[in-house]
């Protein structure tokens, strides 16, 4: 059974070097990391906070919330045996911050 996952996560990043499309190769990388966690794997934001800092300029998640609800407020998202995590870049929110070092 697919579980819908939901991510909101805040992004300061530098203004020089952040991609035009940063916000969506943040987005791009969370999808991909999910759909390599298996089925049973409870979904924690830590994990999902790690992959934005794949993309160029990003210098800080200063807070990450995931549920299987829209509205996200959680840390961690637990799946049942017979369960997988489903990610989709249009359950993912990306609240960007900009600064210059």
């Amino acid at each position: 059974v697919a579980v819908d996952i939901y991510v909101e996560l805040d992004v300061v990043a530098n203004a020089d070097t952040f991609p035009a499309d940063g916000e969506d190769q943040i987005k791009a990388a969370i999808v991909a990391w999910g759909d390599l966690l298996g089925v049973g794997h409870d979904v924690f934001a830590a994990g999902a906070s790690a992959q934005a800092f794949a993309v160029t300029g990003v210098f800080n998640v200063t807070a990450i919330d995931v549920d299987d609800a829209p509205a996200p407020s959680g840390s961690t998202v637990a799946i049942d045996l017979r369960e997988r995590a489903a990610f989709d870049t249009s359950r993912i929110t990306v609240n960007l911050t900009y600064t210059t070092p």
